[in-house]
């Protein structure tokens, strides 16, 4: 992991740090620690949890409804998603498999860097939050009613925006969307301690290619995160 030099009440922090979905890295985490987040969400009156967790080597993403759990586990090295779970036989894990996994890969290719700056300055623990520029990702799934395909597919491709990925997938559902036009920025702030930065995520989904037409948006935060 590439160190962030501190100077000051100002840090830089490098675009892999910001969304390692775009430059490679392994994580928005430090090596040996661990993202743990619970979400819960509605989608046609079906209630969902969402359990998202990231280690060195893997994306563990667990989403119950009142059927049972799928877990999606992403391997960080090769990308490939493997689907577990309580309730579904071995011939509709494979299909879930093919599904999220070509799903996820589709992300992945649209996923635009739209920023001409990819510094970030960072101001005092009790001013404003300091926001990267927008990064833009498009989905259009084949199966638009499986909130847990939609979602995993979300949370494997873009890593940053795993902890929300399920809320997120539930607006694109609820709303009988074709295609989904994603933005989302990392707001990063110092903390009390100068080892540390709180780290903020916000997702907007739109109807629309010009991002015209907004339907939801979605902020997960602060996460506190080791500068160094």
């Amino acid at each position: 992991m590439k160190k962030i030099l501190m100077s000051s009440l100002t840090v830089t922090l490098v675009a892999f740090m910001v969304f390692p979905s775009i430059s490679g890295a392994d994580s928005a985490v430090n090596e040996g620690q661990v993202v743990d987040s619970n979400e819960q969400f509605e989608v046609n009156g079906v209630e969902y949890e969402q359990k998202f967790m990231e280690n060195e080597s893997e994306r563990i993403h667990k989403i119950t409804d009142d059927e049972g759990t799928q877990t999606f586990i992403t391997d960080k090295e090769s990308g490939k998603i493997t689907v577990e779970s309580n309730y579904l036989s071995v011939d509709e894990i494979k299909k879930v498999e093919e599904k999220v996994n070509k799903l996820a890969n589709d992300i992945k290719d649209d996923i635009e860097l739209t920023t001409e700056n990819d510094n970030v300055e960072i101001q005092s623990p009790t001013g404003d939050i300091s926001w990267s520029s927008w990064q833009t990702s498009t989905i259009t799934p084949e199966d638009k009613t499986d909130v847990s395909i939609v979602a995993a597919a979300i949370g494997s491709a873009i890593p940053s925006v795993g902890p929300i990925a399920g809320p997120l997938a539930g607006i694109f559902v609820n709303h009988n969307m074709r295609t989904g036009y994603f933005s989302y920025r990392m707001g990063t702030q110092l903390d009390t301690d100068s080892n540390y930065v709180n780290q903020y995520l916000e997702t907007r989904i739109y109807s629309d290619s010009a991002r015209n037409n907004l339907i939801g948006t979605e902020t997960s935060g602060p996460n506190r995160v080791r500068a160094y």
